[in-house]
């Protein structure tokens, strides 16, 4: 069966605001560290 197109770009979005939130959780966490989050965090 074909998914409706609304519910695969709300899976999509879904799955990129959580993939954001691991990023900006693990810039946070090098900082309290004292460390600097590497550029490929940044990116993210």
């Amino acid at each position: 069966m074909q998914e409706h197109p609304e519910a695969a770009l709300r899976r999509a979005r879904g799955r990129a605001l959580v993939r954001q939130v691991r990023a900006v959780d693990a810039v946070v966490a090098a900082r309290e560290q004292g460390g600097k989050a590497s550029s490929d965090q940044v990116r993210e």
